[in-house]
């Protein structure tokens, strides 16, 4: 049982020190390439979409080459001030996140709201920046369980003003993984040894099996405390350690009773 909980301790620190922050890095970056595309939202047929605030878009059939044709631009950015766009072909090109429209053939038509001109320009290619380009640093927050458990325990001032959290939860957020796999060390240990305490019974194994549920929500109980704790002092990191320290000393103690020699009918058993 030591050694099966030896495995699921080692299997534990692989997943919460790096699986876990990579794969939850991996997802917020996609998701930022998402939202940064522009183009996903630009290529609806026979649908307005507003890819950017201020700018209406609308295609009438859109070819199996992401060829857009006849393509309506609004652009009302400048308000009172509008600029409507019309061309026979369009194409969407994104280039470092960023997504530019190249209209073919069309006509442009301004209007001044102050003295309601128009002004009407036709062209034979015009290109569209319909967003910004992305940087790396594009995305100002990071989730904590993005970040690797020895940056956390660092706790530079760039990383905490981008997570907007504290020296404390970042020392909560380390310590909760190494206290992870410290539970799953002992844990095995402490469900077998509470599994044999008890001597034959007509219930089975009903009232162990009882009794390790009962620690065990006592255990959580005791967690979520010192994790509440260790959030609001960075001097508190040890409470988080208070669970892993309990159901060590549980198991313990329940497997010292559970292979003491016991007296049963006068005999000792």
């Amino acid at each position: 049982v030591i050694y099966f909980g030896l495995v699921v301790a080692v299997v534990m620190s692989v997943v919460v020190h790096f699986l876990v922050p990579y794969s939850r890095t991996e997802l917020a970056e996609r998701r930022n390439e998402i939202d940064q595309n522009v183009a996903a939202g630009l290529l609806v047929e026979g649908a307005f979409v507003n890819p950017v605030p201020g700018i209406t878009l609308y295609a009438r059939e859109i070819t199996e080459l992401g060829e857009l044709r006849q393509t309506l631009l609004s652009d009302s950015r400048s308000a009172p001030d509008r600029s409507d766009y019309f061309s026979e072909r369009a194409f969407i090109v994104t280039e470092n996140g960023g997504a530019s429209l190249v209209l073919v053939d069309g006509v442009a038509m301004s209007t001044r709201a102050s003295d309601g001109a128009l002004e009407v320009t036709r062209f034979s290619n015009l290109t569209f920046d319909v967003a910004e380009p992305a940087s790396a640093d594009d995305r100002q927050s990071i989730d904590l369980r993005e970040m690797p458990t020895t940056r956390l325990l660092a706790a530079r001032q760039a990383d905490l003003t981008r997570a907007g959290a504290t020296k404390a939860q970042f020392h909560r957020e380390a310590h909760e993984r190494i206290a992870h796999s410290l539970t799953a060390l002992f844990s095995p240990v402490m469900a077998f040894s509470i599994l044999i305490m008890g001597s034959f019974s007509r219930l089975g194994l009903m009232p162990q099996i009882l009794s390790a549920v009962v620690v065990v929500i006592i255990l959580q109980v005791v967690a979520n405390a010192g994790s509440d704790v260790a959030a609001r002092s960075v001097a508190a990191w040890p409470m988080i350690y208070l669970a892993p320290v309990l159901t060590a000393v549980i198991a313990a103690l329940t497997l010292w009773l559970g292979t003491r020699p016991r007296r049963v009918g006068g005999r000792i058993a």
